[in-house]
């Protein structure tokens, strides 16, 4: 919200909102066979780059063409590899993130992106809502498999 104008911001929530209604409650594969990408990517670069989220740094690919093969043909066995030791680092983080929230009553656990951004953006101070305890991100809330 800080770093859009008004028109980008209601853009890119009327993006999310469409991508949001169509990948609801489809696993992590079928959202994969819609190929559509994150919509936080401009001119095919993340626009949130500095600031995204923990899983995104976490899982990070050595190779972009096997990315891209998996991309557009989802179906096909492709391996994507990933550094092992930037994502066994993330997930340890992403641990004890949960725990300190759930120590402090706060609401954790992984999230769907494309909902998780429907949810903040649908609501002008998400913030303060989760910060009073409320379950925000409930609706995005997904199962970590490994």
């Amino acid at each position: 919200r800080r770093t859009r104008s008004a028109e980008d911001l209601a853009a890119l929530h009327a993006s999310i909102v469409e991508l949001d209604a169509q990948t609801r409650g489809l696993s992590a594969d079928e959202r994969l066979r819609l190929r559509q990408l994150c919509p936080l990517l401009v001119d095919g670069r993340c626009s949130v780059y500095y600031v995204r989220p923990l899983t995104c740094r976490g899982y990070t690919s050595n190779d972009a063409g096997r990315c891209r093969s998996k991309v557009e043909a989802p179906d096909q066995p492709v391996h994507i590899e990933a550094d092992p030791i930037r994502y066994f680092f993330a997930q340890g983080v992403l641990n004890g993130i949960d725990d300190g929230l759930a120590t402090h009553g706060l609401e954790g656990g992984l999230v769907e992106l494309i909902a998780a951004l429907r949810i903040a953006l649908d609501d002008p101070n998400p913030l303060k809502c989760w910060l009073k305890g409320e379950r925000l991100f409930a609706g995005a809330q997904v199962e970590f498999l490994p």
